[in-house]
């Protein structure tokens, strides 16, 4: 996304998410629709759309301009009544107009330089939501800072639909951005990022190890195109500025009514859906499953730790063991005995046992257990994460309680002011009941709309959690296991291929060297 400006976070302004679907195509296609219209390049869309049409033949365009017709009159007549209902923007109909125009006529001029274009506009750039159309990396750990407050930054660089992007970024701001996610999508899952560690040695080792755990995370977010695409989100991919907290404060504050607006527009087929007691059994009973795998799996983990170090102490010993009876007993025994040594561990003729000792160590710096261990670190922050969707829920449903029980209260004070009871609160304050009555009215219509919203969106998130969030975890939880193992299987299989070509050279040349007619003897002597 092409931009000459920051980006315009006013508050009245709201971002939607609208989906739909393109019955010729196989895999789902996702429309973001703006309403603050962030600044993009005008030219860089009708080309888009016009290289897209050129690629799919004249049916691809014309059923397209007609989803698009459909999509702009449906949109025209929601901000027509939005504005007639006193909830629309004032400009609103030079926006309609402007959207009618790109679209109708879309091989038009658009003018030079960087535009504020119709959010519907962007419904020619086709995003197809899959993690495939993402590449993304992190890379390049670098530590600054002087010796007190060193921090480490992480180059984050890939494209997407809306091109390519490359930015630097802390532990810190990992760690904002995800915590950004958690509240602008309650019942979400959010996938977890590794939590920052006091007192830890800081070599490459680790810097790597932290790498690998934040690319993890910026690639499971691939899988959530709703995240990926979110404002929040690109602007963590996107933005160059060096105050991005300060940017990303406006989005800590959530209003209940703009989360309301993307869930409807994200998870438009399953809010369809209702609500049921058996919804929240499904629910609490993953809730308590999780809770019990997350202990297995802390034992879990504190074994691979032990297998992992017993296996690297094994092959730092075999490879003490190597240096042994090259260095200890080849040359500093066997040569003194024998008139024209023949070596096997200390052998360097062919340069063959040379790299069987590498591959050894190889193996010995990286394996099945190692790979098993960090799964299963990665695993527990997961469940951890998944829970964390679940306990929100929980808070969602303390809020509307408390909020109800607001409104209760307001409506009974209402009632005795209608009446001409006083409160002692309006006594102290000289208000009439009349006065009081008004005041009331007016608190009593705006926790109604909270209680409301409440209601709604605590409804929203049972269903996603349900029919959404909780069967998506369980697959991509099988299909991740069935990777790991065969992963972990590959890593042993070329450990042991390493280990086995390494015994085999030291045999090989043990029976050269003792078919040497002068060894022999001297052996033998």
């Amino acid at each position: 996304m092409a931009t000459s400006e920051p980006y315009d976070y006013d508050g009245q302004n709201n971002r939607e998410e609208q989906k739909f679907e393109d019955d010729e195509s196989p895999q789902k296609l996702y429309k973001f629709l703006d309403k603050e219209n962030l600044p993009i390049d005008g030219k860089k869309v009708v080309q888009n759309f016009q290289l897209q049409a050129s690629k799919k033949g004249e049916q691809y365009v014309s059923e397209r301009r007609e989803q698009v017709i459909r999509t702009v009159e449906e949109t025209t007549q929601r901000y027509k009544s939005d504005k007639s209902n006193g909830s629309g923007n004032v400009d609103i109909e030079q926006k309609i107009s402007m959207t009618e125009s790109n679209f109708y006529a879309p091989k038009a001029s658009m003018g030079g330089g960087v535009q504020r274009i119709s959010t519907v506009n962007r419904l020619s750039q086709n995003f197809q939501l899959h993690q495939n159309d993402i590449v993304i990396s992190v890379r390049n750990p670098e530590r600054r800072g002087g010796a007190v407050g060193k921090a480490t930054y992480y180059d984050i660089q890939g494209s997407d639909k809306d091109g390519d992007f490359k930015v630097v970024r802390s532990h810190d701001d990992f760690l904002r951005i995800r915590n950004v996610l958690v509240k602008r999508w309650p019942g979400c899952y959010i996938p977890s990022v590794p939590p920052k560690r006091v007192l830890t040695k800081v070599d490459d080792k680790f810097l790597e190890g932290r790498r690998k755990e934040f690319e993890m995370f910026v690639q499971k977010i691939t899988e959530l195109p709703h995240l990926h695409y979110s404002r929040e989100y690109q602007l963590f991919l996107r933005s160059n500025n060096p105050n991005f907290e300060q940017e990303l404060e406006p989005f800590q504050k959530v209003a209940y009514e703009d989360v309301i607006m993307r869930y409807k527009t994200v998870f438009k087929q399953i809010l369809q859906l209702r609500a049921t007691p058996e919804s929240e059994k499904k629910i609490l009973e993953f809730k308590e499953f999780l809770q019990s795998v997350h202990t297995n799996f802390k034992n879990f983990k504190k074994v691979l730790k032990k297998t992992v170090l017993a296996r690297k102490n094994y092959y730092d010993q075999l490879m003490a063991f190597h240096q042994a009876m090259s260095v200890g007993y080849e040359k500093t025994v066997l040569s003194k005995i024998q008139t024209q040594p023949t070596s096997v561990f200390d052998n360097t003729e062919s340069g063959e046992l040379e790299g069987r000792v590498e591959g050894v160590k190889q193996a010995g710096e990286y394996g099945s257990i190692e790979y098993l261990h960090a799964w299963m670190k990665a695993e527990t922050r997961e469940i951890g994460a998944f829970l964390e969707a679940i306990k929100q829920k929980e808070e969602y449903d303390d809020k509307r309680t408390k909020a109800t029980q607001r409104w209760t209260s307001t409506t009974r004070s209402l009632e005795n002011a209608q009446q001409g009871r006083r409160s002692i609160k309006a006594m102290l304050t000289f208000k009439s009941p009349e006065q009081e009555a008004t005041i009331l009215e007016g608190k009593a219509v705006g926790q109604d709309k909270e209680q409301k919203q409440l209601q709604l969106l605590y409804d929203y998130i049972v269903l996603i959690l349900a029919h959404s969030e909780i069967d998506r975890f369980k697959e991509r939880k099988t299909d991740q296991y069935h990777h790991v193992v065969n992963l972990a299987a590959q890593y042993e299989l070329e450990n042991l291929r390493n280990l086995s070509d390494y015994w085999s050279t030291i045999l090989t040349l043990d029976m050269a060297a003792s078919k040497n007619p002068i060894a022999s003897r001297n052996v033998s002597g």
